[in-house]
Formats: C-alpha cells, structure tokens, sequence
C-alpha cells in the first residue's frame, strides 16, 4: 500500500474510533484522564505501526515497540474496582515480563546481526522476537489494559473499542476497503493493478538494469512474477525478480528493471520500494529468463549470473542476449561458483556462467554471421527455446536443442584442410565417412589411406574393389620382380623405383577416369630397400614403411595435378590412423619415415594451389606431424583426453571449448572451419549414422554411381565398428 492509502486508512481509523467515543460519552476522548488512554495507544500503533513501518518487521523495529508498550503499561494507573485489584496487577505483572523478554530478544537479535560466529543463535531470537512481538499484538495487549477503567463503568463502550481495535490490527478491513475503492477508481489508469502492496525496499540499484531488494520473509517471488520498482524519485520501472537468497534475519532479491512506467495521477508510490503489479510482455518466462550479465564479459564472451535452477542450464547450451537492436546468440562453454557481498557481513553464493558468441542466425543463408560488440551490463540473458527438428541431409548436425542445422562446404573442407580428431568409439570415423560421401558427390575424387580396412565397407556405394585389388595387385607384382635387385648404387637397389614409377601410373589412370574413390591400404604392399652398399653381389635390404608408401602416392597425386593452378578442389587424400601414417619426428619407427612425412607434408602444402587437400583422420594428435596438422583450417574436435592435444586445439578452439573435450558427448565435436557455416567455434550433434546413409542412398547421383560400378550388385564389406577393433587398435587409447 502507498503512503497515501495509509495515510488515508490513518484517518478512516481515527474517525471510527472518535466516533464510539462520541455516541457513548457525547464527546471527544480527553487524553489528559485515565479513560483517554486507550486514545494514546491507538495513536502510537496508527504512527510507529502503520505509517512508519509500512513493509516487514526487523528487530529494531521490535524494540521500539515494545519501549512504547513498556512505558505505557508502567506509567497507567489502574481506575479498577478493589476486588478486581489484584488480578489485574498480576495480569499487568506478566505482560510486562512478556514484552520485557521481546524486548531482550529483539536486542539480542540486533546485535547477534553483525556476527557471523552467532548465526545460529540470531536465526532463533530473530523469529522470535519478529513473530512473538509484533506490532499487532502488542498494541492489542497494550489496548486491552487501556480499556480497564471502561470494563467496570461502561462495558459496552469498552467492549466496541477493544473489538474494532482487534479487527484493524489483525485483519486490516480497512487498508482492504481502501484499496478496493482506489482500484475502481484507477482501474484503467497506467498501471494495470492500482491494488499493490510494497513488500519490500530497495537497498541497491546496480545501473542499468538490476536491483537489489530486501523483502519479507513472508513473500515468497518466482522468477517471471511481476513487479513495480520504485527509486527516491519517484520513477517507477516494471520488474522480474531473479534470484532469492534466504539470509539469517532477512530475505533478499535481485530483481531485472525492465520498461519504464508512469503511474496514475492519483496514485502515490513510496520511493525506493517493491510492489506486486502486471507484468506487460508476454515474451518473459521464467523458463526461459536464465540470469543477467555481468562484469569481465568481452567482445568474444558474456559471463552472466545464472538464477535459473541447475537444471536450466548446461555446456553447450544455446542462450541469447540484446546487443543493441540484435539478438545475438552465445554457446554455455563453462560455469564457476561465486558471490556477491550484499553488506558488511552478508554474502550470496551464485553460479557465474561462461558463454562463447557464435553470433547473429540468417535464416536464408542458413548461417551464423558475427556481430561486433557486447551486450550491456546486468542486461538480461535468455535460454534459447527451439527444439530440433527432423533430420536435414544438407546439414553435418545441428547445434544441441536448437534447430540451427551446421552445413560444411565439401570444397572448402578439401581446400582448407580439415582435421577430425576424437578417442577410439568418439564418433570420428563415421564423421569422417560422411565428409568423404559429400565430397564425392560434389565431384571430388578422394584416395583414402585405410589401415584399419574400414573404408571399403562404409563407401560401398561408391566403390569397386576389385578394380582396386587388380591395380594393388599389378604394383606389388611389377614390385616383387625387382625387389631383391642389387645395385652398385644404393638408392637403385631393390624395387623402390619400379615402385614408384608403377604407383605414379595407376594414379594418373585414376585420376583421368571416371572412378571417384581409390582406397589404399598402405600395409599391404612390400616394398624392398637396399640398404647397403653391395659386397659380393649381395647387399642387405629394408621394407618400406607405411609412412614412405603415403608419400609416395602423395606425391604421385601432386604430380599429376600440379600443370594448372586452381582454387577448385580436385583430390583430397585421406590419412586414417594419421599418427601412424605421417608421425611427428619423435614417434618414427625408422629413420626413412622422418623423410617420407616432410615430404607428404610438402606435398599437402604446395598441392592447394592445384586443388589438393587432406583429411587427417586420429585420436593421437600428439604424434601426427604438425606440418600438416597445422595446414588444417577445418577442426572438427570430438571427445580426447590427450593433453597434449587439448593444448594443441587451445590455439584452433581457445581454452573454453578445448577444456570440454574430455567431457563431450558420443557424436558430439567441437566444429570450427571455413567450410561451416559459422565464424565462431561451437558444438555441434553430428548426424545419426543410419538417418544419413538412408538418405545418402537415395540421392541421384549416389544412384548413377552405383549403376555405373554395378555395386548395387556387390555384398559391401561389413564394415568393423570402432569397438571391435583389434588389441593394437585399442592400444590406440593410450595418449601418447
């Protein structure tokens, strides 16, 4: 209620109360005798109690009340008949013992207040005090002993007082009829409830946007409630309460200021003050209002207070939040425990929230689009509503609980290069078998290095493997021949040159048909290397290295392309099990693949400007040669516990989404590229495996293809799943 309902109710009070007193004694009360006292009593509960304590009862407010009580029940004289003496100064006797222990316990409770050693203690005496020395009934025990001279000589007028006097204190009939008569009369003003009570006072306004309130701890609020926010001038701004925290003596609120109001001509709201109104946006829920921003947010991440349930909130979730006119979109990436210091000896713990700017959403580009800048302080921050729908074939996975569905240009992947790295059973190799899929579609022929022999049952739709097991057939033999060849100069030894010369050949026939998919398995060639000068016609030999067989279909790739420079991808080289295929310097087996990978590496490096680019495809990105991982524009992270590779991704990613990582779902990675459709890192759900190849097989040109090669006739290779492989596969956990 304003101060003017309670001004007003004041005065309806005053004037039924002279009223009794007119119709039984035909006059005003005279205060100066001992029958006016219930007068004074009246008067100081109308002034200490309804003007000046117009929200909640703190202790002091206790004490002060029961000094007043105190010093009007010792200072009344007793106007009884003899007989009723002794009872009533016995009943006085306990009173007095009554208010004096609230008066204890109020002080005890004021003073316990700053001590944070007593917290205990201060939240027992301070219910106590609050609920066992209210306002109300003190000054009904304080009324009942004014009365006593009327009890005897006119019981009726004593009877009417004391009555009236009970009903104002404990069901305020009055402030209720005020209210009701202010409501009809303003209910078409601005404000849309003219009937609001203030349960509460501002303490701090955080500028702009928040306020800190201290209310009863009789109200309870739910985040979305609707409130009126007052300052000392008078201004009034709508308000959502945020986030409540329960303290020893008090309860306090943070509380979201939203559209400024004005209020009624004749309404009068008292200054810096909470009350109950209309919310007047629908949009506000409290399922969707997460929390407000707050300080060290940049132009790359917000940090906001979340004051939402733990539930509403988690990593990788999409929010939103206003930058200027925008609204711009931010991926949760981490969360840590703080607090706020509310006053000299209070404090409120709350979860701070990190989250990554992905930016502004174009539906008709069907991508995300960077917006410059930052949203402003303590404004508010909303949870993204907007559930995934069915599945997009045109989309790699779409961002967690949203339908933003994440596109990768499979020309871009190719020219950019394009890591996916993840432990063994993360997803990666189905990942992986997409990206080739799109790839082929879009005119990309594609040579993959499979060790593991996955390859062939996963791509059947695009692949004929006897023409590829006739061709690794044809080199090996024309290698076999010449492989025990000795010869006086050691590099012309054994059957690395008709090697060569043989994988370069069936390259170019690759490249100059119409096939769209070469899978290799470097391991299954044997290739001999002398390795010593002869002696007596005989020297000794080396096999050739899976990393040395790489790079020398690598380079036979650039060598056939390498005559016109081109922005278009022509090839892309897949290297499966890349730390065993092109090593770091520390993890070779031997010392001829030290060479071998500087010269894929070179390969890879000058082959972009002819349309070459790889894939690097491994759960060891420790022990894969940063040459080429480094020339990798296109990382899609999926879950590793390998540190070292964690930092590696810091400097690709930042140390927010590297640091989740360890902790991603299955078919979840970490997107970030050229090729996608976002400037910014996010997480992404990767297709489901059968969702695509239901749909991947129905696409016409997968359709021709299949025709073409007749491989619709073929039983495919069942394909090994990442969790059958062998003992040296799952020795691949091991990260390092």
């Amino acid at each position: 209620m304003s101060f003017i309902r309670r001004l007003i109710s004041l005065i309806i009070i005053t004037a039924l109360l002279l009223l009794i007193c007119y119709v039984f004694e035909g006059g005003l009360p005279n205060i100066s005798e001992r029958l006016g006292a219930w007068f004074m009593v009246a008067a100081a509960y109308l002034i200490l109690a309804l003007l000046t304590t117009p929200f909640f009862e703190r202790p002091v407010d206790v004490t002060a009340n029961s000094i007043a009580i105190l010093l009007l029940l010792t200072q009344m004289e007793t106007a009884v008949p003899e007989s009723y003496i002794y009872v009533f100064n016995y009943a006085r006797q306990i009173s007095l013992w009554y208010v004096m222990g609230i008066l204890f316990l109020s002080v005890i409770a004021t003073i316990t207040n700053r001590n944070g050693n007593l917290k205990n203690l201060n939240r027992v005496v301070y219910r106590l005090s609050i609920r066992l020395g209210s306002a109300s009934l003190l000054y009904v025990l304080a009324m009942f002993f004014a009365l006593a001279p009327l009890y005897f000589s006119n019981l009726g007028y004593a009877l009417s007082i004391l009555g009236l006097w009970v009903l104002i204190c404990f069901a305020s009939p009055i402030e209720q009829i005020v209210d009701i008569v202010t409501e009809l009369i303003g209910r078409n003003r601005t404000i849309h409830r003219a009937l609001m009570e203030p349960i509460g006072e501002v303490r701090l306004f955080h500028n702009p946007g928040i306020a800190i309130a201290r209310i009863s701890d009789s109200q309870f609020l739910n985040p979305g409630d609707s409130l009126v926010v007052t300052d000392s001038k008078g201004c009034a701004w709508e308000g959502i309460p945020l986030a409540t925290a329960d303290l020893t003596t008090e309860r306090w609120i943070y509380i979201l200021i939203q559209d400024a109001i004005s209020t009624p001509t004749n309404e009068s709201l008292l200054g810096e003050s909470i009350y109950k109104g209309w919310m007047k946006r629908d949009t506000i829920t409290k399922e969707s209002l997460l929390g407000f921003v707050i300080d060290q947010s940049n132009l790359e991440a917000v940090k906001f207070h979340h004051t939402g349930s733990i539930d509403s909130v988690s990593d990788g979730l999409m929010i939103e939040a206003e930058v200027g006119s925008s609204r711009i979109l931010y991926q949760v990436t981490g969360a840590e425990t703080s607090y706020d210091q509310l006053d000299d000896k209070s404090t409120l713990g709350f979860t701070k929230v990190t989250a990554r700017k992905i930016g502004e959403w174009f539906e008709k580009e069907q991508r995300f689009r960077m917006r410059k800048w930052l949203p402003s302080m303590y404004s508010p921050v909303y949870r993204w509503d907007d559930k995934s729908g069915e599945f997009q074939f045109n989309s790699i996975g779409y961002v967690p609980n949203t339908s933003f569905y994440i596109s990768a240009d499979p020309l871009r992947l190719v020219t950019h290069n394009t890591a996916v790295l993840g432990i063994l059973g993360s997803g990666k190799s189905f990942l992986t078998f997409e990206l080739i899929s799109r790839m082929i579609i879009a005119g990309i022929k594609v040579i993959c290095f499979d060790i593991t022999n996955q390859y062939a049952g996963y791509l059947s739709d695009f692949y004929a493997p006897d023409i590829d097991d006739a061709t690794d057939q044809s080199i090996q033999d024309q290698t076999s021949r010449v492989n025990t060849n000795v010869e006086r100069t050691v590099e012309d030894g054994g059957g690395t040159k008709t090697f060569i010369r043989a994988v370069k050949e069936h390259v170019e026939e690759f490249l100059q048909s119409e096939r769209c998919l070469r899978i290799v398995n470097p391991e299954f060639f044997e290739v001999m290397k002398q390795d010593s000068r002869p002696f007596n016609d005989e020297a000794s030999f080396v096999s050739m290295s899976a990393p040395e067989v790489v790079s020398v279909f690598t380079e036979s790739v650039l060598g056939c392309i390498n005559t016109e420079m081109t922005d278009r991808a022509k090839v892309c080289v897949i290297f499966e099990e890349a730390h065993s295929l092109i090593p770091e310097f520390h993890s070779i087996a031997q010392e001829g693949e030290k060479s071998a990978t500087a010269r894929t590496a070179r390969a890879i490096l000058q082959g972009r400007k002819y349309g070459l680019g790889c894939v690097v495809v491994t759960q060891r990105t420790a022990n894969v040669t940063k040459s080429i991982l480094n020339q990798c524009n296109n990382i899609f992270a999926l879950r590793t516990y390998d540190t070292t590779g964690i930092g590696f991704l810091e400097t690709y990613l930042g140390d927010d989404y590297a640091g989740l990582l360890s902790t991603l779902e299955e078919r979840h990675a970490v997107a970030y590229g050229n090729a996608l459709a976002s400037e910014s890192p996010l997480i992404i759900k990767l297709n489901d495996r059968e969702d695509f190849i239901t749909e991947l097989k129905k696409q016409d040109c997968v359709l021709e293809i299949r025709s073409k090669y007749n491989v619709a006739k073929r039983v495919p290779v069942e394909p090994e799943s990442d969790s059958d492989q062998d003992s040296d596969e799952f020795e691949d956990d091991i990260p390092f």
